[in-house]
């Protein structure tokens, strides 16, 4: 089925209902059933400015690391990532109960740090030309993230609610248009990345004990 398909037009599906003009409203556009990383780069690719944010999202940049390169290289892509900060533990320990693959938050942090050296670094920064690695910002937070965020050009904002499961299955993403001061989604992103900080990804994460500050960056 193509992602056009996946796509539950909220207009088409409540059309004629009470509640329909107060969605509307919201700005809420589609739900797109389920989520998956196809998806999500075909919206990508359509965009100048694009912002994330997510507990770690090592399938997304292994499969699409040289895409998301080209593009920022060409100068067709500015991207702006926040992650969890992979030092506090004790933020660790509080996420690490949505995931059944990690026994710890130890295992987590040190999961995120990984995925920040190896791809964000490794495959996409490191191999930018040095005119085009300001086109790609990380930044860390200490917020626990209670949803994955994508925000498209200020034109389309991709909000995708974590919950507990057991095991993996699908996951619905809401999809908001209109995308305004007035969303408190909106707001609240960009809350997340004014109070996040910026890590330079010209320097490696590495861990060092499993202490507060367990991580540090390397040159």
């Amino acid at each position: 089925m193509t992602s056009r398909g996946r796509c539950i037009a909220i207009e088409r599906t409540l059309r004629g209902s009470q509640i329909d003009h107060s969605i509307a409203q919201s700005g809420l556009f589609q739900i797109v059933q389920p989520f998956s990383h196809q998806t999500l780069h075909e919206r990508v690719v359509r965009a100048q400015t694009v912002k994330m944010i997510f507990v770690k999202n090592t399938m997304y940049f292994r499969e699409y690391h040289e895409s998301l390169r080209e593009r920022i290289a060409d100068g067709k892509l500015n991207l702006e990532v926040v992650i969890p900060a992979p030092n506090d533990l004790e933020l660790m320990a509080v996420i690490v109960r949505r995931y059944d693959e990690f026994n710890s938050g130890h295992q987590l942090s040190e999961s995120i740090v990984s995925s920040i050296n190896v791809w964000l670094k490794g495959k996409i920064y490191d191999e930018l030309p040095e005119n085009s690695k300001e086109k790609l910002l990380l930044y860390l937070s200490n917020h626990n993230p209670l949803y994955s965020a994508y925000l498209f050009d200020r034109e389309e904002l991709w909000y995708v609610p974590y919950h507990c499961r057991m095991g993996r299955h699908g996951i619905p993403v809401l999809v908001y248009h209109n995308v305004s001061d007035e969303l408190p989604v909106y707001r609240d992103i960009l809350h997340i990345f004014q109070s996040s900080t910026r890590f330079d990804l010209a320097n490696s994460l590495t861990l060092e004990s499993k202490g507060k500050d367990a991580y540090s960056a390397v040159p």
